[in-house]
């Protein structure tokens, strides 16, 4: 009778705790998706980043026949994104703002989103 009573709290306390090990947390972002668009080299796309806050900045490149990728700067390690991508950057520092601008003659479409982390 032991034995049964001690497999049967085992089972029991397992099939409790599944459910925490099972809880899939989804993280918001803090602002919209914002479109952009760059038409040439020139035409820079800025986030700024007055308040210093530590924020993470989703950016997506569209793909397609033609489209043009980005040179990216004061996003961590990464420099370029090719259309069709996306990366991640980090950010606290106001004085840096992450910008980026078509690579070439074709112009270069996505969007942005912004993130606050908690």
């Amino acid at each position: 009778m032991l034995k049964l009573s001690s497999v049967a709290l085992l089972v029991g306390s397992l099939v409790l705790c599944f459910p925490t090990f099972a809880q899939v947390t989804t993280e918001k972002f803090s602002f919209p998706p914002v479109a952009w668009t760059s038409q040439s080299p020139s035409d820079i796309v800025t986030i700024e980043n007055g308040t210093g806050a530590n924020l993470i900045i989703h950016i997506t490149v569209n793909g397609g026949t033609d489209a043009g990728g980005i040179n990216v700067r004061n996003c961590g390690a990464t420099t370029r994104i090719n259309a069709g991508s996306s990366a991640v950057c980090a950010t606290k520092d106001p004085a840096s703002p992450v910008n980026f601008n078509t690579d070439g003659p074709n112009a270069a479409t996505g969007t942005y989103q912004v993130r606050q982390p908690s």
